[in-house]
């Protein structure tokens, strides 16, 4: 699994004002962690946050394919 970095950037801005710090929180994972992610500075692989993604689409009612590959 992978997130889609663009994909999630527009989510962002979408949803939270452009605050990655809202996303984070929402999504309870490491700020500086998925800042790396988002600056692409670490690979965009973390298991832990694509299922976090996943169940926030699933509450949210949002198809998760769009944000994650698989």
């Amino acid at each position: 699994m992978q997130i889609k970095v663009n994909a999630i950037q527009n989510l962002i801005d979408e949803r939270f004002r452009g605050k990655l710090s809202y996303f984070v929180a929402e999504l309870n994972v490491d700020y500086s962690y998925m800042n790396q992610i988002m600056n692409k500075r670490k690979p965009a692989t973390s298991k832990k946050v694509c299922e976090k993604v996943i169940k926030y689409c699933k509450e949210n009612n949002l198809d998760y394919n769009q944000y994650i590959f698989f």
